[in-house]
């Protein structure tokens, strides 16, 4: 687990090939724990994700430009706690569909999916006070949020795949 989370935090800090203005980058810092989670199981592996959250939280804490402290909270809860400890439910489909890559692309879309609802939930109660008033800040978080999540899954996915990660899941 520590080796895991240790090769994603540098992963995803040194090696981001596009990085967001406000938060949020294209990389595969999450492959280690993907590849993790699937070998270990939900649990463990979302487990594995709140740690990494919280190194992630010491490490590069992207604080909204806000004096208000509960605005601070649901920002750190929702892009850095709720938002890594869902990485393990990528095993959630494991054993349970016959094909590997179906398994695979199933968890990816579900963890993508429960990350996007976050960050698009974070963009609207805690960033969407710093927009221009001519901007829609449910179009905003929308779109914003989706130009990192979906390269971040084909790229996770397409990896998982290519690595044919072994699994020790029992059913």
């Amino acid at each position: 687990m520590a080796i895991s989370i240790s090769l994603a935090l540098i992963i995803s800090t040194f090696l981001s090939f596009f990085k967001m203005p406000n938060g949020g980058s294209i990389n595969f810092g999450l492959l280690p724990l993907l590849i993790f989670s699937l070998r270990r199981g939900v649990w463990i592996g979302c487990f594995s994700g709140l740690l990494f959250s919280f190194l992630k939280i010491l490490t590069s804490l992207n604080v909204p430009p806000t004096f208000d402290v509960f605005k601070l909270f649901l920002s750190i809860f929702f892009d850095y706690v709720l938002g890594y400890s869902c990485i393990g439910m990528v095993a959630l489909f494991l054993k349970k569909i016959s094909k590997r890559n179906i398994e695979i692309i199933f968890g990816n879309i579900l963890i993508s999916s429960i990350r996007f609802i976050l960050f698009f939930l974070s963009g609207i109660f805690v960033w969407s006070s710093f927009l221009p008033q001519n901007i829609s800040y449910l179009k905003f978080s929308f779109l914003y949020n989706l130009v990192f999540i979906i390269p971040e899954f084909f790229i996770n996915t397409i990896f998982c795949i290519i690595i044919k990660v072994p699994t020790n899941v029992k059913k």
